[in-house]
């Protein structure tokens, strides 16, 4: 997917209550793509709320900084996740995952 839809815009999502207005505008704008980093209070609100919702998009989860937000990537069902960093013990559990 990402190599037909090369855009990926990271998305800092404040307020939960738009994340479904705003992946919608931007899967109707041809992005397939996104990455909702996790920046605010508002990002596992937003993030479950698109992957839960009928938007067809290639979901990331950003920012990951701990074996929790890996874990929570996973389980909200994230299609890949990013780590702004080296933490071998973020690796292994990728691995295990």
């Amino acid at each position: 997917m990402l190599v037909d839809n090369k855009i990926l815009p990271v998305l800092v999502i404040n307020d939960h209550k738009k994340a479904i207005d705003l992946a919608k505008c931007l899967y109707d704008s041809g992005i397939r793509n996104i990455e909702v980093a996790l920046r605010t209070d508002s990002s596992k609100k937003s993030v479950e709320k698109i992957v839960t919702s009928e938007i067809p998009l290639n979901i990331g989860i950003g920012t990951i900084l701990s074996v929790d937000d890996l874990i929570f990537a996973k389980d909200i069902g994230a299609n890949f996740g990013l780590s702004p960093s080296t933490d071998t013990q973020i690796i292994e559990k990728s691995i295990d995952l």
